[in-house]
């Protein structure tokens, strides 16, 4: 107990020490990723009894060690890549009306809503063929291990394509809806169908984590408004309230969601449901690095494989769907969950991973600051959702490693960066509209 406590304490002292470093800005993946593991094991020691696992200081000290190279990649970026922009004084930027088309908005809500019900309707189908006697309710309850496992793929390609239109526009109008209320105080309830449509389909996605990058896209708006119109806000109180508001509900939906996607006979308690996917991820690492799994069959062996799927190069074997469980709780309980650490150890060792921890951290915070400078258009459309999904990526860190599945993956790279932008610039329709060109105000 002991190291989880001292644990606790570097990481609450390296978090406000890069808050105060970097000038209290908000959007630092340091922040991101002290909040993420601080809150991760204070549910630890709340829950030390139900868990019953004393961790070690040397997985205490790999996940501070993580931290703190993450802090040396934002560092590098602020103050090096950056270092210019102090000197530049900050634009006064204009606020516009996004105006979108009627019945653009309807359509793209219409196509969402007929992807949702395809895209549930073909995971149903597939539900029947492996179990399902529960009819459509028990659609996701039984198909949740094999969709987890790779074993369904959700639909054809063009589905999945369209699918993608629809991501993009539910960010897009997050943008539009927020811009429009916090700056002229009005609301278009046309601008919010994208949104709910989207989240419609996400529930075939039979993966809870997605809301938390609908959610984080809130987040990352509201951040981008304070330092674009921080006259708007009296206080930044306010609109922390707000986005503690947005992460009560998501976890609120995101337990909610979890019960409804488990079968019957499992157990579903709450504090069962919080343990096994928060703190269980900490026993998993410290299991790991005291009983390390076999060598690799070659480099790379968990991390990537999207990219040699993409370069076409073939292996005998590959990385497994599923990871290997381990128990704790007194072998009550058991999870696979082992933190965002662990592959990249395995596939790079220690130093290696550390390094690459350093070096997205470079990455994002160039994308984040380069967001937060972004003038209303089309590229900051992109980077909206560009700085959602790191944000996603960083709120992950203590559950698993989304970083290799969007970095390591061109395919998935290019998803969202060459085909979100083709989209963006063809398919998203608005109109700004000069704040004195209006009668909102």
């Amino acid at each position: 107990m002991i190291q989880l406590l001292l644990g606790l304490l570097a990481i609450i002292f390296i978090g406000f020490y890069s808050y105060y470093l970097f000038r209290k800005k908000l959007l630092s993946p340091t922040i991101i990723s002290c909040i993420s593991w601080g809150v991760f094991i204070f549910i630890y020691i709340i829950f030390y009894r139900y868990i019953a696992y004393e961790v070690s200081f040397k997985t205490i000290n790999i996940i501070i060690g993580s931290i703190i190279f993450t802090l040396m990649g934002e560092f590098i970026a602020r103050k090096i890549v950056f270092r210019k922009e102090k000197n530049i004084k900050k634009r006064e930027k204009r606020k516009f009306y996004i105006s979108t088309p009627k019945y653009w908005t309807y359509f793209i809500c219409f196509m969402s809503i007929i992807i949702a019900i395809y895209r549930f309707y073909d995971l149903y189908k597939f539900s029947l063929t492996i179990g399902n006697n529960q009819g459509i309710l028990g659609t996701l309850s039984s198909s949740r291990l094999a969709y987890a496992m790779g074993e369904y793929t959700g639909g054809n390609l063009f589905v999945s394509l369209l699918t993608i239109v629809s991501e993009i526009f539910c960010y897009s109008y997050i943008f539009i809806l927020l811009n429009n209320f916090i700056c002229f105080k009005t609301i278009e309830r046309r601008n919010i169908l994208p949104i709910v449509s989207y989240c419609l389909i996400v529930i075939s996605f039979n993966n809870r984590t997605e809301y938390l990058k609908i959610g984080f896209a809130f987040i990352i708006v509201l951040i981008y408004f304070i330092y674009s119109y921080p006259n708007i806000f009296n206080i930044k109180k306010q609109i922390l309230k707000k986005i503690v508001q947005i992460v009560f509900i998501i976890a609120v939906l995101f337990f909610v969601y979890g019960n409804l996607t488990r079968e019957k006979a499992e157990d579903s308690k709450i504090i069962n449901e919080i343990i096994a996917y928060s703190s269980a991820s900490i026993v998993g690492l410290d299991q790991y690095l005291n009983n390390p799994w076999d060598n690799n069959p070659y480099f790379g062996f968990y991390t990537l494989k999207g990219t040699y799927d993409f370069l076409g190069i073939k292996h005998d074997s590959v990385a497994p769907h599923h990871l290997k469980f381990f128990s704790y709780g007194d072998g009550t309980y058991s999870s696979n969950i082992y933190t965002s650490l662990v592959l990249p150890i395995q596939d790079y060792g220690i130093i290696g991973m550390l390094i690459s921890r350093m070096i997205i951290s470079f990455t994002c915070t160039k994308i984040f600051n380069r967001t937060i400078l972004e003038k209303i258009g089309n590229k900051m459309f992109l980077l909206i959702i560009m700085s959602s999904l790191f944000g996603y990526m960083y709120i992950n860190t203590p559950i698993a490693d989304r970083f290799y599945g969007y970095l390591l993956s061109p395919d998935t790279l290019i998803k969202y960066t060459v085909y979100t932008y083709i989209v963006i610039c063809f398919l998203l329709k608005y109109k700004l509209i000069i704040e004195e060109d209006t009668n909102l105000e």
